[in-house]
This record gives C-alpha cells, sequence and structure tokens, in this order.
C-alpha cells in the first residue's frame, strides 16, 4: 500500500482503556509512519457513565500527528443500559461514520479505509467505502458472535445470529485484507474464505511495538 491518506473507523479510542482502544491505538502509532491518519471513533464512553457526556455531532482533535474526528453516538446512562440502549450505543457511530467516509471518499479521494471489528456494526462504513472502490482493511480483535453464544447471550440458532454470521462472512470475504491477533481469529475467518482469500490474512499481534 503506497503512502497515502488513510481513513481508520474504530468505536474505542483512548482514552478508553479496554483492549481494543490499545490494540488500535498501536497500530495507527505503526501506520502514521507512512500514512496521514484520519481516524474516526465516538468520545469516550466505556466503560458507560465514567466520561462527561458528548454534545456535539463532530469534534477534531490531533493526538501524536493523527487527526482524530470524535463523532457523535448514543451514550447510555447506566453503567448496565438495556439493549435498545446498547443497540444504540452501537448503530448510531457507525451510521453517522457511514456520511463522513462517503464524503471523505466521495469527495477528499482517498481511497483506503480500516474498520476495527468488534462491534459487527463498524463493518457498515466498511462495505460502503468497498461499494465506492476503496480498498478496505478489516482489523478483527475478538470472536464478537462465538463469545456472545458461550455466553449465553444469544441462541446458536436465532435469526438474528444467522443474519450477523452471513454480514460477517460478506465482510471476510469483500475486505481486501484481514488482520487479526491470533491464530485462532485467523482459523475461524478461513472456514468462511475459498483457500484462494487465505493469503489476505495478516496476524498482527496485540502490541505492535
Amino acid at each position: 500500500m503506497r503512502q497515502g491518506s488513510l481513513i481508520i473507523v474504530t468505536h474505542n479510542f483512548p482514552p478508553e482503556t479496554v483492549g481494543g482502544a490499545s490494540r488500535i491505538y498501536e497500530i495507527c502509532k505503526m501506520l502514521k509512519r507512512n500514512h496521514n491518519l484520519i481516524v474516526l471513533c465516538p468520545p469516550p464512553t466505556f466503560p458507560f457513565t465514567n466520561f462527561p457526556r458528548f454534545k456535539r455531532i463532530i469534534k477534531f482533535e490531533k493526538i501524536s500527528r493523527m487527526k482524530i474526528v470524535r463523532v457523535f453516538t448514543y451514550q447510555p446512562n447506566s453503567l448496565k443500559p438495556n439493549l435498545m440502549e446498547r443497540l444504540l450505543y452501537y448503530i448510531v457511530f457507525p451510521a453517522i461514520c457511514c456520511l463522513i467516509t462517503f464524503y471523505l471518499i466521495f469527495v477528499r479521494k482517498i481511497r483506503y479505509v480500516l474498520t476495527s471489528t468488534p462491534p459487527l456494526t463498524t463493518i457498515l462504513p466498511g462495505l460502503l467505502c468497498k461499494s465506492l472502490g476503496a480498498k478496505w482493511i478489516l482489523d478483527v480483535r475478538d470472536l464478537w458472535l462465538y463469545a456472545a453464544i458461550n455466553l449465553g447471550y444469544v441462541r446458536r440458532d436465532s435469526f438474528m445470529l444467522k443474519l450477523a454470521r452471513k454480514f460477517e462472512t460478506i465482510s471476510f470475504t469483500k475486505s481486501d485484507l484481514v488482520l487479526v491477533n491470533s491464530p485462532t481469529i485467523g482459523d475461524y475467518i478461513k472456514n468462511d474464505l475459498p483457500k484462494t482469500q487465505w493469503n489476505k490474512i495478516f496476524f498482527i499481534p496485540f502490541s505492535t511495538e
């Protein structure tokens, strides 16, 4: 991939301290050596109620020569939000990101985008960018659906799970590169891909230092 601008869409980013935020920040530090980064992320939200509420649609920041665009999302009011609050938290941010990435690709002519999952909904901007002719890098940090089944949050035979799995498989197939943080995740993705696409899976450990 030649030097140029790269859009990164992530649902977690510092000052959040969850593993997803740390990993994507390390990846950003690695990529900024050769690329101009535009990071789209929500205001700090997780763990819920630990951060002040965000009342703007967009806020621009700069961290270590990276352009950070904080994009509005729904911020739950309790530590254990109900299903509707969780859905809003996961859906509002990527929906607005679709509008922003459309502008960046269609008007600013940026041709590369990286989306980090989970949550699965961050795939939406990636699919849109791919349909507009951009190169799509998919970062898979965790087997979200597999964990949800094992923890009893969803039934293996539920319609929602089947729909989510279909959505997940499409993202594995349509993306140009897939980054994983463990060989186990790589093997899981290979089950959804023909052998001719296995070479697009790249293992990047949790720390890139």
